[in-house]
């Protein structure tokens, strides 16, 4: 005997303004991260790589600082002008 289970919803073509504004804070988070992070993590392994602890990281840690407060500024400019 077959059973007649129900369909799967199929997602919404056009997202809701609160799955926007999650989208929107998720992604905000994922490139801090990343622009923090990734230039710390790069520089840590050139350290690794070529013993000459702890340069690179120090400059992967400045890189990533300029990066996060270009991110910030970014999107603060962004936000401001949606609301204009």
């Amino acid at each position: 005997m077959k059973r007649n289970l129900p369909s799967s919803p199929t997602p919404d073509p056009h997202p809701s303004k609160h799955q926007k504004a999650y989208l929107r804070y998720l992604s905000l988070g994922f490139e801090l991260a990343a622009s923090l992070g990734g230039p710390i993590w790069i520089g840590y392994l050139l350290d690794q790589k070529t013993e000459s602890a702890p340069w690179y990281t120090l400059g992967g840690i400045f890189t990533g600082m300029i990066l996060f407060f270009y991110t910030i500024f970014k999107t603060v400019k962004s936000v401001r002008g949606d609301h204009s």
